[in-house]
């Protein structure tokens, strides 16, 4: 069993704090969106995420999210669209790169029975607006929600997890025919 170390400084404090995340994991996927009028849709998937920011969520016949390290790959199945974009540095700045998470975000930590909340608010302009991380005391990521530009809410529960390797093919994306692309990677 490994665990990661992922440091947090609470700028209105004068001490850090640490997040432990138990990764890789992979769980089942229970997606709320909420819109800013309140109607609400939920979707069940899978995740899959690796030590090194690899991503691969699964929203059957709804959604493809593939975050190969290099591309993040968002694969709109009803629309039949694939937009490509850069490596995801969301998952980097939470997971891994204290520099970055201090630049880019101011947070509170709040301590619960079963689990701690990480309340983050972008310092500067973002595409997103809030973002809220709970992570177990057995140090699983438990929810990862965020309120985007449209005031919608994102809410990822992770169900059932379970650590350890997955295969690295679950990481690449293959873009099916007949699929346009659209690309912003450059």
């Amino acid at each position: 069993m490994k665990f990661y170390w992922v440091l947090f400084v609470v700028p209105a404090t004068l001490y850090s704090q640490t997040m432990k995340i138990h990764l890789p994991m992979q769980a089942k996927l229970q997606y709320e969106h909420k819109t800013f009028e309140g109607r609400v849709s939920v979707q069940n998937g899978l995740v899959d995420i690796s030590r090194s920011s690899k991503l691969n969520l699964k929203l059957p016949s709804t959604l493809s999210i593939v975050d190969d390290g290099k591309f993040m790959w968002y694969y709109d199945i009803p629309l039949k669209q694939v937009t490509v974009y850069p490596h995801s540095e969301l998952w980097d700045t939470l997971f891994w790169d204290v520099k970055k998470l201090k630049q880019k975000y101011s947070m509170k930590v709040i301590h619960q029975k079963s689990y701690t909340r990480y309340k983050l608010k972008p310092k500067h302009n973002m595409d997103i607006k809030r973002l809220i991380v709970d992570v177990s005391k057995q140090h699983n990521l438990i929810s990862f929600s965020y309120v985007d530009n449209f005031d919608d809410t994102h809410t990822y529960n992770f169900l059932h997890i379970r650590h350890g390797k997955s295969d690295k093919k679950s990481y690449q994306f293959t873009v099916p025919k007949g699929i346009d692309v659209i690309r912003y990677d450059n």
